[in-house]
């Protein structure tokens, strides 16, 4: 039976029982859909009909999130789609079952929007929303990223400033060797105008006077031939001493301490005393700067005189110690001792040898010897000649 209002009315055995035709027919829209459920990863949870924001953390990739429309009387006739947002412009259809599938979204705020429609029926263009939010990992932060930029930058500037600096280095080291070759050149220029240029004048004065002396007797010609004999032996080994010094093959520290043994030997050899060297056998390639080897050489020569000339030792030691680029040389005799007789005499080689081991950026100490007699000793720093 048909009502006036358009329900239908059944008649049964237990009453009558109505219902509205209209709620049976398809309608033109379908309901907005309602989100219901979040899975992701492996965890699934139910959608409050009250949240507006879902979250995303890291590690999470796979989500998927579950919706329905509430027309549930013609659900199997309801086609679904979506649309994220802030990461796509176009809908994607996903048939008669309601979920947005997402993988490895990066971090961000993105909104879904939600759509359904009847088969056969054209979308009247409203949909429903909800914020998806993707935390971002800690390494995707832009407070990461700044530092991550900051240290990028700090270590590109400190390879550049490490680069500049060797390289500025390199060019003071080439300036630096030529300036100590430059003033290698002008002590040897020094050395042989005073050493050679000295004795080649006596030579020749002596010779003058030679010549000149007309009374000479015979023996008066051998004294000055002697004499010039032993100048020009002095000149010799002067000479020798500096082609040493500037030898590059002779640089080398075993080589240095092999000279100071050989010229030990050959100045105290025949003389009344007795003498001890102790270096130590390195058979180290150590490369000895010019300079240094110079003056720690003519600091031993003026020692060595000093000892037997001025101080009449009758016992002389010579030691030469090494720890690492830190060298000691040192000269020990049983002498006068600094009487003042032998400070008289040897006042002017010790202020010699001081500034000789100025330049070498050395100390020189002199001292009373525990057995009466005086002890000479330079100490200072092997460095790069380069």
């Amino acid at each position: 039976m048909l009502a006036k209002n358009g329900y239908i009315f059944i008649g049964t055995t237990h009453g009558f029982s109505y219902f509205d035709p209209d709620y049976l027919l398809l309608k033109e829209k379908a309901g907005l859909p309602i989100p219901t459920l979040i899975q992701k990863m492996d965890h699934t949870m139910y959608i409050s009909p009250f949240e507006k924001e879902l979250r995303v953390f890291p590690k999470e990739e796979n989500v998927s999130v579950f919706f329905v429309s509430p027309d549930m009387m013609h659900g199997h006739e309801i086609d679904y789609s979506y649309r994220l947002k802030g990461f796509e412009d176009h809908w994607q259809q996903s048939g008669n079952d309601g979920v947005a599938k997402f993988s490895k979204l990066p971090p961000g705020k993105y909104e879904l929007q939600m759509r359904a429609s009847f088969k056969g029926m054209n979308w009247d263009g409203k949909y429903s929303t909800i914020l998806l939010t993707v935390i971002p990992a800690y390494y995707q932060t832009w407070w990461f990223l700044s530092l991550v930029i900051f240290l990028a930058v700090l270590i590109t500037a400190w390879i550049i400033y490490s680069i500049s600096t060797r390289r500025l280095r390199n060019k003071l080291a080439i300036l630096k060797q030529q300036q100590q070759v430059s003033d290698l050149r002008n002590r040897i220029s020094n050395d042989i105008h005073d050493e050679i240029g000295a004795g080649l004048t006596r030579i020749s004065i002596r010779s003058e006077l030679a010549k000149q002396n007309t009374e000479a007797t015979q023996k008066d010609y051998l004294d000055v031939l002697q004499t010039i004999n032993s100048q020009s032996l002095e000149l010799v080994n002067s000479l020798g001493e500096i082609v040493w010094t500037i030898n590059p093959q002779q640089d080398q520290l075993e080589s240095m301490l092999a000279y100071f043994r050989h010229y030990v030997n050959k100045f105290l050899e025949g003389l009344p005393l007795k003498y001890a060297i102790h270096f130590p056998e390195t058979g180290d390639s150590m490369v000895v700067p010019p300079d240094i080897k110079r003056n720690l050489f003519l600091i031993l020569k003026e020692a060595l005189n000093n000892a037997v000339k001025h101080a009449q030792a009758h016992h002389i030691k010579i030691d030469f110690e090494l720890d690492k680029l830190h060298y000691t040389l040192r000269i020990t005799d049983d002498g006068k001792g600094l009487c003042e007789d032998s400070i008289h005499h040897f006042g002017n080689g010790m202020k010699g040898m001081k500034n000789r081991a100025s330049s070498i950026h050395a100390t020189l100490d002199v001292t009373p010897s525990p057995e009466g007699g005086t002890v000479v000793t330079a100490m200072g720093d092997f460095y790069d000649p380069g």
